[in-house]
This record gives structure tokens, sequence and C-alpha cells, in this order.
């Protein structure tokens, strides 16, 4: 007879999973989010096109959400299509590219696999690949900014069944040439290769592998709205892959997750080229700013994708004194390679101008 304290009514396997810690700002309603520099969790610093907005209110006006939405996402598939200039056959909609990669892992792990991936890495990831119980192998490069990649390729690759690469990478801002990843992928052609785009719209060359996802069947690309579009308080992203891959992937997912509005908003920001275009110059422009005028104190990483890695190594408070002006940034130092290391968000021209102005009373501390 078992007590009640005896009983567990969970998988076991919960219990060894890693808790992914969020942004300290991603715990602050949305009422008190405008009232910070959220400048720690990769998001854009400006709404979303205008188009999205008026796409949505003229759903509102004219349409009903008393009906489920189209489980196909017909409409959004059709312009991630011309956009990429894919089939909509290799395109799967999803609540936001975590949600692709969760779905991916668990469709393609087992307790049999090997999995590996170079850190530091993007750690939401970990959570679902530890859900399937496979072997996992950590490269750990001794320069995580110029790693030979030889090494990761020989001792950790080419005994793998699964490879995840964040390309450009979070949280160094490495971009990897699609040439090599693509040699990767026919090297080992009983290896996916999950590449991770979530930052490929603010790198200096286009890198992606989309274009390469038909032909070459072991390749799964992962993409958000949360970065470049300015979605990510709709949750929205989407997996390019062989059709096989991606009827594979739809065995366990439920179509019904990626809702109607968020369908609408995702087609209304793809279509608009112009907003984005305008919108990843600013940021570019702005970052090339922040960089150039960071107190000497800090030494700075300019990087491929909406952020730099800034040392605080010679101010150990420097984060909470950032807190104490209303500003989020995140600590990198819990990750490989990057003690003493923080993550900031480019901003709008105002909020950067903000934080150098705080690091520069830093500075003459």
């Amino acid at each position: 007879m078992h007590s009640q304290s005896d009983l567990i009514f969970h998988d076991a396997v919960i219990d060894t999973l890693p808790i992914y810690t969020v942004s300290e700002s991603a715990k602050l309603g949305y009422r008190d989010k405008d009232t910070w520099m959220k400048l720690d969790w990769n998001e854009s610093p400006r709404n979303a096109s205008a188009k999205v907005a008026q796409a949505l209110i003229a759903f509102l006006d004219e349409h009903s959400l008393a009906y489920y939405p189209d489980v196909t996402s017909r409409e959004l598939v059709e312009a991630i299509s011309e956009r990429f200039g894919v089939p909509g056959s290799a395109i799967s909609i999803f609540n936001g590219s975590d949600s692709a990669l969760q779905h991916i892992f668990y469709t393609f792990l087992s307790g049999s696999s090997v999995f590996t991936t170079s850190q530091p890495t993007y750690t939401q990831i970990l959570q679902f690949v530890s859900f399937k119980q496979p072997t996992i192998r950590f490269y750990l490069p001794e320069d995580i900014f110029d790693d030979d990649l030889c090494i990761f390729e020989r001792e950790y690759i080419s005994s793998a069944d699964v490879v995840y690469i964040i390309n450009p990478n979070n949280p160094t801002g490495r971009l990897l040439e699609k040439d090599y990843l693509l040699g990767l992928a026919r090297a080992y052609p009983a290896t996916l290769f999950v590449i991770d785009e979530a930052y490929m719209e603010f790198a200096s060359n286009n890198e992606s592998l989309i274009p390469f996802v038909e032909s070459q069947k072991n390749l799964i690309v992962t993409r958000t709205f949360s970065k470049a579009y300015g979605l990510a308080g709709i949750r929205l992203g989407f997996a390019v892959s062989h059709p096989e891959n991606i009827g594979l992937i739809h065995r366990v997912k439920n179509n019904k997750d990626v809702n109607t509005l968020a369908q609408i908003a995702g087609e209304a920001a793809i279509r608009d080229r112009e907003y984005l275009d305008a919108h990843v110059k600013e940021i570019l422009r702005v970052k090339k700013w922040f960089v150039d005028n960071v107190p000497s104190q800090f030494p700075v990483i300019d990087t491929e994708a909406n952020f730099v890695l800034l040392n605080y190594e010679f101010e150990s408070g420097l984060i909470d004194r950032l807190k104490s002006e209303k500003i989020f940034v995140r600590d990198r130092a819990d990750q490989h390679g990057l003690k003493n290391y923080l993550r900031i968000t480019i901003g709008t021209d105002e909020q950067m101008r903000s934080v150098v102005e705080a690091l520069s009373v830093s500075s003459q501390l």
C-alpha cells in the first residue's frame, strides 16, 4: 500500500531536465515592459510593421474569433514560400521557433541517439533534447570566437545522429558560411543538421541554408518572427526542410496551436519587405555607433546579430548598476568561455545613447 507521498504522477525524466533561466525582464507584465529599457532578450526595440496592425484590425472588424484557426496556415505558408522560393510542403508553422525546435528534437531524437552542439549556444534547446535522453556531447572550444571547426567535425559531428547549430550564434554572434555547413551536411548524409537561423536577417552576408533543404534531405532550418519582425509577443516561427521530414514532424504536432491572429500577423509582416529592410538597416547603424562609443574600459565584441557582448571584468557591479537605471542586460558569465561578459540587445538610438552615458559614469567610478 503506497502512501500519498510515495505516489509519482510524472515521468521521472522531468526531474533530470535542465531549467531554462529566462531573462529577468520576461517576468514583467505587459503594462510594465515599456517603463524599462529591455536590452536583455534580443527583442525588437520597435513595434512590428504598421501593416500588421492594419491586417489584425481588418480581421477583427470583418471576421470571428469563434472558429479554430486554419490548421494548414495556408496563407502564411504561401507568403513564406514566395519569400524564400521553397514549396509549401517544405514549410511548417509553429508557436515560435522554440516550438519548432521542440517538435524537431521530439521527432528525430531517441534514447539511442547521439546529439552534439558547440558551446556556448542557445540553452533553451537543452530541455527539449534532454527529455528524449540521447547521449549528449558538447564541444567546448578553447577560443569560442575562433574555434577549431575541424575538431568539432572530426571528434563530435562525425559520430552524431543530430547536430544543432545556431547561425549566427547566440551568444557569440559568429556567422558560419553556408558552403561550410552545406559541406558538412553532404559529408555526413546520415546525420541530421538542425540549423537555427533566428538572427540571419541581421547578418552581413546571407548564409541561409533554406534554398538547399529540398536537395539536402538531412537539413532542417528554423526561423523566427520574434527578432527582425518585432513579433515576439505573437509567438510565431517556422521550420523549412524536405517534405518527408515535415511530414514526420506533423505526426507529433497539433496544427491548431498556431492561432488565427498570429497567422495574419505573420503574413502581413513577411510581405512588408520595406519595413524589414529599413528596420535591419537601422539596427545595424545603431549597433555600429554603440560599438564605436562604448568607453574603452569595457571591451566590446561586435556580432552578426542584433546584440553585442561587453566585458565587465573591471566593474563587477555593472549589471546591478544598469538595472538601477532601469536598463536590463543579460549576464552570460554562466556560459562556456564568457566569464565577465554580458549581452546587450541593440535598442533605439536614444536607448543606446543612454547605455553609453551609464557606462561612461561607470568608467569614472
